[in-house]
C-alpha cells in the first residue's frame, strides 16, 4: 500500500486525461478555445522527468531521448531553410505525436526494475473508463452531450467525435478484459452492459465494429481458458453481447449513419450526372462505368483528362486544390484509380493534397518531412495517421517512430515461434489484436496517434503487451535464492559462500551463480542440492597478459588483450541479465561489484542482499560505493560488530538498507584433532602481499624450536618470492609449500599441527581462523582494525598480538608451544568459540532476513 501511495503520481497522469477532456469541452463552449494542450504538456515533462530521477541507467534513457531531439532539430532547420517553419505550429504538434512513442519507450526502462507499478497502470486504464462512461451517462441525462453525426449519435463531454470513438475503442475492450481477468461475474457483467450502451449509441462504424470483434477474440480466448472459474458463465454472457449488436444493428446509429452517408454520395451524384449529361460524353460515361481501371477507355490521353477534370471540378471537395495545384498536379492521382465514390471523400482529398506537397518537395524535405504547420496542410490537415506521420515528418521521422512498433512486432514473433499455446493465451492474443486494430483505426479515421489524449493510450498497451504477452513477467519462486559469486576457488569468500548455500539448501532451493569457472576450486564441496551456473568460458588472464606485454610479443598482447575485454565485457552484461531475469525471490551478492549491479538491475520484489568480506580500511573510494550506489540494497551485512557500526555511518544518509550483522557460517564438523605431541604451526593463507608471509617467515626463523615444521597451504603470486626466501633463510627443509589442497587434505595438516599462525594486514572475518579452531587449534593474529578480535580472545584461544610487534609474536609461539597444558585449554576454548558460528545461530540470522 505504501508503494502505491509512493507511486501515485503514475496513477494520476493517466486518469488525467479524461478529465482534461472535459475541461477542454466546457473551455470550449464558454470561450471557444481551450489551453489543456499546455497542461497535457507540462504533465508529459514531469512525467519523464521523474522517471529520469527514479531511473536506475539515467544515461540509457538520455540516448533513448537523443535520436528524437537530433531529428526535431534537423526537422526544424529544413522547414525554416524551405521558409515554411511555424514555431508553435511545430513544437506541439511534434510533442504531441511523438509523445506515445516516448512514453513507451520510458515506461518500459522503468518497468524492467518496478513491475509492480504496472499493476497501477493497469488500474489506471479501467479507472480511466469509469471517469469516461460516468461522464457520458452524466451528460446525456443533463442534456449537454454533442451528438457524433448531427442530430445523432452519443458522444458526451467530448470536442473531437473522431477521437472520441478512438479513446473508446481502447478503453472499452481493454476493460472488458481486465474484468473477465478479475474473475468477478458482477463486475464483468457490469462493465459489458456499460460498455454495450456506450458502443452501440456511439453511432461510429469504428466503435461498433470493435465492439464485436473484441467480443468474439474474447469469446474465443474464452473457450481455451480452461484454468479459469467462470468459463461457463464468461462463454454465455460474451455469446449473449456477440449476437446482441448483430441482432441490433439495422436499428442502431451506425446503420442510420450509414444510410444518410449513402444519400450523400447518391446527392453528389445527382449534379455530376447533370454535368455527364451537359457535356454529353460517351467518355465520361465510360470512365465512370470502369470504376477503378480507366485504361484503354478513352479515345485520347488528353480526352481523359478533359472529361475527368471536367467531373472534378463540380465537387467542391476537388475545387479549392485544383486551384492552388493547377490541373496537371491533381489529374495525375486519378489517372489510373478514378471513381464516384471519391468525388464525396474529403479524407481521399486530404491525403492528394499533402502528397502533392510532399512529391513535389527536395529530397532534403522528403528526408525530414513537410511539416504540419505551413497554411495548405494545416487547412486540410490529413485524416490517416501513419501517412500523415510519413509525409509531415518524412522517411527519418516515420522510420524513428514505427521503430518502437517494429521491434516489439519482432518480439511477438519470436514469442510465438517459441510458444506452442501462443495461440491460445488470452494475453498474447487480445493485447496484440487490440494494438492492431487501433493501428488500423488510426490510418482509418485519423483522430489517435496525433492526438496525445488517445495516443497515450496506444503506448500504455504498447507496454502492456511487452510485459505481459511478449516478454512474460517471471513467476518468482518464493523458496529459491540465488548467490552471486565470481568464482569458486579456495579463497575465504568462496569457502563462507559454500558454506552459506550447504545450510540453506536444507530450507531453501539455492542457486550459485559463479561468473568463472576456475580448474581448481571448491564446487566438490557443495550440496548435490546446490545448483551451479557458470557464465564465462573464459579464466582470468590478467597474468598472461602482463607476461606477454613484458616479453613483447604482440600476437600474444593483442589475443590477451581481446579476451580481457571480452571478460570485462560479459562481467557486467551476463550479470545484468542474471539479475534482470532471475525467478529467485532473494539475491545474495558477494562483492561490491556486483552489489552495485545488483542494486542498480535488481527486481523491486526481490530481496536484494549485499555481502561484504573485506575490510573497508578506509578506502574513501569503497566508502563512497557504498554510500551512493547501494541505494535500492535491501540488507547490507557486517561480519563483525565494527564493521556494522563503519557500514551504519558510511550509510547514515541511506534510509531504505538495513545493516545487519551476519557472521560467516562454519559447517559442522565432528573432529577434534589437536594432540599436545605435535609442535609444528599451519599457515592456511593466499600468497599474496597482503596476507604478509615473508613476515611470517622472519617470525618462524627465531623460534626456540628448531626442530618443528612450519606448513603453508595455498598458492598465489607471492609463492616464487616466498620459496625464495625461504631458501635464503634457510628454512627449506622447515617450511613446507603445499600448494592449494582441498578441505580433506586440509584436516590432516590441522591433525599434526599445534599452532595456527596469521600475519595479515587486514581481514574480515577470516574463514581459516574458525575451521583451525573448530579442529582445536589455537591461532596467533596480529591485530586488525576488524575480524580478527571477533575470533581469538586474548589469552583465551590464542593470542591478539598489537602494533604488528614480531617480537612479541616470536614470543606467543614460544610461551604455548613450550607450556602443553596451556595449549590444551586453548585448545577446548577454541572448539567452543568455533560452535558459537555453527549453522543453528547463524541462520536464525539469515532466516530473519529472508521471512
Amino acid at each position: 500500500m505504501k508503494e502505491q501511495i509512493r507511486n501515485i503520481w503514475l496513477l494520476l497522469f493517466i486518469i488525467i486525461q479524461p478529465i482534461l477532456d472535459i475541461i477542454s469541452y466546457f473551455q470550449e463552449i464558454a470561450y471557444g478555445v481551450s489551453y489543456t494542450w499546455i497542461i497535457r504538456i507540462l504533465a508529459l515533462l514531469i512525467f519523464l522527468l521523474i522517471i529520469f530521477i527514479k531511473s536506475k541507467n539515467k544515461k540509457k534513457l538520455v540516448l533513448y531521448l537523443l535520436p528524437f531531439l537530433i531529428y526535431f532539430v534537423l526537422h526544424f532547420i529544413n522547414l525554416y531553410r524551405i521558409n515554411q517553419l511555424s514555431i508553435v505550429d511545430e513544437i506541439k504538434y511534434y510533442i504531441m505525436t511523438f509523445q506515445s512513442v516516448i512514453i513507451t519507450i520510458y515506461l518500459i526502462e522503468y518497468l524492467k526494475n518496478s513491475s509492480e507499478d504496472l499493476k497501477i497502470i493497469k488500474l489506471s486504464m479501467f479507472l480511466n473508463f469509469i471517469i469516461i462512461a460516468y461522464s457520458i451517462f452524466l451528460s446525456y441525462i443533463t442534456h449537454s452531450y454533442v451528438y457524433t453525426y448531427g442530430t445523432f449519435g452519443i458522444t458526451g463531454w467530448f470536442n473531437s467525435a473522431n477521437t472520441a470513438s478512438m479513446v473508446l475503442c481502447a478503453i472499452v475492450p481493454w476493460s472488458i478484459y481486465y474484468c473477465l481477468e478479475k474473475e468477478n461475474k458482477t463486475l464483468f457483467s457490469c462493465v459489458l452492459v456499460v460498455s454495450f450502451i456506450i458502443m452501440y449509441f456511439n453511432a461510429t462504424r469504428a466503435c461498433y465494429f470493435s465492439f464485436i470483434l473484441s467480443i468474439f477474440i474474447l469469446l474465443y480466448c474464452s473457450l481455451f481458458k480452461k484454468n479459469s472459474n467462470n468459463r461457463k458463465f464468461n462463454i454465455i454472457i460474451l455469446s449473449i453481447f456477440l449476437l446482441l449488436p448483430i441482432i441490433l444493428y439495422n436499428n442502431s446509429f451506425t446503420s442510420d449513419r450509414e444510410i444518410i452517408s449513402k444519400n450523400v454520395v447518391i446527392s453528389d451524384n445527382i449534379n455530376i450526372s447533370n454535368v455527364i449529361n451537359t457535356s454529353e460524353s460517351e467518355c465520361l460515361k465510360k470512365i465512370l462505368k470502369a470504376g477503378n481501371d480507366i485504361s484503354n477507355v478513352c479515345e485520347s490521353d488528353a480526352e481523359k483528362k478533359k472529361e475527368i477534370i471536367k467531373v472534378l471540378k463540380s465537387s467542391y471537395i476537388y475545387r479549392d486544390i485544383i486551384d492552388t495545384y493547377g490541373e496537371d498536379k491533381v489529374y495525375q492521382y486519378f489517372n489510373q484509380t478514378f471513381n464516384i465514390s471519391m468525388l464525396s471523400n474529403n479524407r481521399y482529398m486530404k491525403k492528394i493534397n499533402a502528397k502533392i506537397v510532399f512529391d513535389n518537395s527536395d529530397f532534403i524535405t522528403k528526408m525530414f518531412g513537410i511539416g504540419y504547420g505551413r497554411h495548405e496542410i494545416k487547412t486540410h490537415d490529413l485524416e490517416n495517421d501513419l501517412t500523415a506521420i510519413w509525409l509531415y515528418y518524412g522517411y527519418v521521422g516515420f522510420s524513428l517512430y514505427i521503430l518502437i512498433y517494429v521491434y516489439l512486432l519482432l518480439l511477438a514473433v519470436k514469442y510465438f515461434i517459441n510458444n506452442k499455446n501462443a495461440i491460445f493465451d488470452i494475453k498474447f492474443i487480445f493485447i496484440i489484436f487490440l494494438i492492431a486494430l487501433l493501428l488500423f483505426g488510426g490510418e482509418y479515421s485519423g483522430a489517435l496517434l496525433r492526438k496525445p489524449n488517445a495516443n497515450i493510450y496506444v503506448a500504455i498497451l504498447l507496454v502492456i503487451s511487452y510485459f505481459n504477452c511478449i516478454i512474460p513477467k517471471k513467476t518468482i519462486n518464493k523458496s529459491k535464492l540465488t548467490f552471486l559469486n565470481l568464482h569458486l576457488g579456495y579463497g575465504g569468500i568462496e569457502t563462507a559462500t559454500i558454506n552459506s548455500a550447504n545450510a540453506l539448501s536444507k530450507e531453501y532451493d539455492v542457486e550459485i551463480i559463479s561468473f568463472y569457472n576456475l580448474g581448481k576450486n571448491q564446487s566438490s564441496l557443495l550440496d548435490k542440492k546446490v545448483h551451479i551456473k557458470y557464465l564465462c568460458k573464459y579464466n582470468p588472464n590478467k597474468d598472461k597478459f602482463l607476461s606477454s606485454l613484458r616479453k613483447f610479443n604482440i600476437y600474444k598482447t593483442i589475443k590477451e588483450g581481446i579476451v580481457a575485454i571480452i571478460i570485462l565485457f560479459q562481467k557486467k552484461y551476463k550479470l545484468i541479465n542474471e539479475i534482470r531475469n532471475s525467478d529467485s525471490f532473494a539475491i545474495i551478492s558477494t562483492r561490491y561489484d556486483f552489489s552495485v549491479l545488483l542494486s542498480k538491475y535488481g527486481r523491486k520484489d526481490c530481496i536484494k542482499i549485499a555481502q561484504e568480506h573485506h575490510h573497508h580500511n578506509n578506502n574513501n573510494k569503497y566508502i563512497k560505493i557504498l554510500s551512493k550506489k547501494y541505494k535500492n540494497i535491501n540488507y547490507l551485512c557486517a561480519l563483525t560488530k565494527t564493521l556494522k557500526k563503519d557500514y551504519q555511518k558510511f550509510l547514515k544518509d541511506n534510509k531504505f538498507t538495513k545493516v545487519v550483522l551476519l557472521p560467516n557460517i562454519l559447517p559442522v564438523r565432528d573432529i577434534n584433532y589437536f594432540s599436545t605431541k605435535s609442535s609444528d604451526i599451519i599457515c592456511v593463507s593466499r600468497l599474496h602481499s597482503g596476507k604478509n608471509i615473508d613476515q611470517l617467515l622472519y617470525i618462524f626463523s627465531n623460534i626456540k624450536n628448531k626442530k618443528n615444521k612450519l606448513y603453508i597451504i595455498g598458492s598465489g603470486e607471492e609463492e616464487a618470492n616466498l620459496k625464495l626466501l625461504t631458501k635464503q633463510l634457510s628454512l627449506s627443509d622447515r617450511v613446507i609449500f603445499t600448494g592449494f589442497i582441498d578441505k580433506n587434505e586440509q584436516i590432516n595438516y590441522y591433525r599434526n599441527s599445534a599452532l595456527f599462525a596469521m600475519t595479515s594486514v587486514t581481514e574480515g572475518l577470516p574463514m581459516t581462523l574458525l575451521e583451525s579452531m573448530q579442529c582445536g587449534i589455537p591461532c596467533i593474529a596480529f591485530e586488525t582494525d576488524s575480524g580478527v578480535k571477533d575470533i581469538i580472545k586474548n589469552g583465551y584461544n590464542g593470542y591478539v598480538v598489537k602494533n604488528r610487534s614480531t617480537t612479541l609474536y616470536i614470543d606467543r609461539i614460544d610461551e604455548l608451544l613450550d607450556n602443553k597444558s596451556k595449549l590444551a585449554e586453548f585448545s577446548q576454548n577454541c572448539i567452543l568459540t568455533a560452535k558459537q558460528f555453527g549453522p543453528d545461530k547463524i541462520l536464525k540470522i539469515w532466516k530473519k532476513i529472508l521471512k
